[in-house]
């Protein structure tokens, strides 16, 4: 109720559209989950469950999208695996499978008119035209702020840009929007090859940085789920 009265968003987080794959991702109970959900369902909250793409959950883009349907969520969010430490590597999924997924959400999404989210995967504008599906930027599309106030360049990568309690949220928005990696012609420039000659090089900007510089070593370089380069 208090977060009805305040107009928070929730993000829930599943990573799954059943029970056996919750378990493995997750490991405890898929009921309280659901539960959750269904309470703030009930209290008019506007809530989206979130789901991170791995080979263990990719064959229920389809039916995880219906769960937000089947539960009143305001919309569906997926992101692809950004694997911060190795032992996530081998959960990511490869670019073939990749492929699929867009088309499975892009078809779903369609098919009940329903608003999907997909976020870190600019490559995807390169293979989704739907009114339905929104495909978030890389960077600068918000503000991530960790427990301590510090703004950080990406919510996965321990990089600080500014702190909210020394340079205030206005100061703090600016310089994030002022990072090279905002600057689009910059970053375009900078590309490494495949990417470089990418007929879609100004709307993707290499895909997602974080997974570019934590699986190929460097902000410029190939997002490794990127199916357009192969």
């Amino acid at each position: 109720k208090k977060l009805y009265e305040l107009d928070v968003n929730v993000i829930i987080s599943l990573d799954a559209a059943s029970k056996e794959t919750y378990m493995k991702m997750r490991g405890w109970k898929w009921e309280k989950a659901l539960e959750a959900v269904k309470i703030l369902a009930k209290e008019g909250v506007y809530f989206t469950i979130i789901m991170t793409i791995t080979k263990l959950n990719i064959h229920e883009i389809s039916k995880f999208i219906e769960l937000n349907i089947e539960h009143e969520a305001g919309h569906a969010t997926l992101i692809p695996i950004i694997p911060v430490r190795k032992e996530t590597v081998p959960l990511m999924p490869s670019r073939d499978e990749m492929l699929k997924a867009l088309k499975d959400i892009k078809e779903t999404a369609e098919e009940h008119r329903y608003p999907v989210s997909l976020w870190c995967a600019p490559f995807a504008k390169a293979f989704i035209k739907s009114k339905y599906v929104f495909i978030g930027s890389c960077i600068g599309a918000g503000l991530d702020i960790d427990p301590l106030g510090d703004v950080l360049l990406c919510d996965t990568l321990d990089e600080r840009i500014a702190n909210i309690w020394r340079d205030g949220i206005e100061n703090a928005w600016r310089k994030v929007l002022e990072h090279p990696l905002n600057n689009t012609q910059k970053t375009v420039e900078e590309l490494q090859p495949p990417c470089s000659q990418c007929p879609y090089k100004y709307k993707c900007r290499g895909g997602c940085k974080a997974r570019a510089l934590l699986i190929n070593g460097s902000f410029n370089a190939q997002d490794p789920l990127c199916p357009i380069q192969q």
